[in-house]
């Protein structure tokens, strides 16, 4: 069980879900005593629009009082609970709000609108708790908003920089469109609440690897996971594995750097290869004690535009 699997390697916040899925497995989550929070596309946990609403256009210029309603339910429902309230507004599909509600136009203008809707939602939520905890993830626009200055959130806010969904701590691609902005705390924000949002798995509706192993190099990844701890990134980690069994290898190298700050990937892969394979040995009978590994770096070739680095692989000696 993926919860479990959390609370083994150290790990005490999670994401149960996106739209349906996270109401499904919100309590159990609650009641193995781990911390939730909120996808960016489902700001303060609160049913999808488009779920409640399916009739209706999803603008916020034309039904805010619609969108306002359902976050209230859902701040309602989980006042008492352990929940870090996840601030932010996203058009129906996980697309930049303005696709469902064209009515702004420019950076600032779209800016000036977000602040508001996030200002409202903060509003909300101290409403019904006692000194909530806030985070916001800056993605895609948000990370653009936040180079050009105009994002303005409230205070004590954790800030969740992400990757661009293959290790790099850059914008992501949207179709033809790939700015790469640098996705790093900036200025006086390197001291102040960071987090990151990591994916091992991304399904961008282009490419996506949620049930293979991520192609990207695990040195690749540790490097990055290096130069975000170095950047400030340090208050909170949310690491996207979707189908967890493909990602083993790397979850292993994430655990081990969350927990010292710091990332080796070689220590990662010798130490996943040894424990992996001594559990697997005694379950079937062939060992009992310790188990000695060789690992290969002549396996087939991995082509990232970060880098290239042979595939590991690994031989029981």
């Amino acid at each position: 069980m993926a919860f479990e699997a959390l609370l083994r390697l150290g790990g005490n916040i999670i994401i149960p879900g996106t739209d349906r899925n996270s109401l499904r497995y919100k309590d159990l989550a609650l009641d193995m005593g781990l911390w939730v929070t909120h996808h960016h596309a489902q700001p303060l946990g609160a049913e999808m629009f488009s779920r409640a609403w399916p009739d209706l256009e999803p603008s916020w210029t034309k039904h805010h009082e619609k969108f306002e309603a359902l976050w209230e339910e859902s701040i309602n429902q989980d006042a008492e609970r352990k929940i870090i309230w996840t601030l932010g507004f996203r058009g129906q599909g996980d697309v930049a709000f303005w696709e469902n509600d064209p009515t702004t136009d420019g950076d600032a203008a779209r800016a000036r609108l977000l602040n508001s809707i996030i200002a409202r939602q903060a509003e909300l939520v101290r409403k019904y708790v006692e000194k909530p905890v806030f985070a916001h993830n800056i993605y895609n626009e948000s990370n653009l908003f936040y180079k050009k200055g105009l994002l303005d959130l409230p205070e004590g806010t954790v800030k969740l920089f992400s990757d661009n969904g293959y290790g790099a701590m850059v914008s992501r691609r949207e179709w033809d469109n790939d700015p790469r902005i640098p996705s790093m705390p900036a200025g006086d924000d390197v001291k102040g609440a960071n987090g990151m949002y990591y994916h091992l798995s991304f399904y961008d509706l282009q490419m996506a690897n949620h049930i293979v192993m991520t192609p990207v190099p695990l040195d690749f990844i540790a490097s990055e996971l290096e130069r975000a701890y170095q950047g400030g990134i340090r208050e909170m980690v949310i690491v996207n594995v979707s189908n967890e069994k493909p990602h083993l290898v790397p979850i292993t190298l994430l655990a081990a750097w969350w927990k010292t700050g710091s990332s080796d990937a070689d220590t990662a892969l010798e130490a996943f290869a040894r424990d992996y394979m001594t559990a697997v040995l005694k379950q079937s009978g062939t060992s009992s004690g310790s188990t000695a590994m060789c690992v290969s770096n002549t396996g087939p070739m991995l082509t990232m535009s970060e880098g290239i680095r042979p595939s590991p692989t690994l031989y029981a000696c």
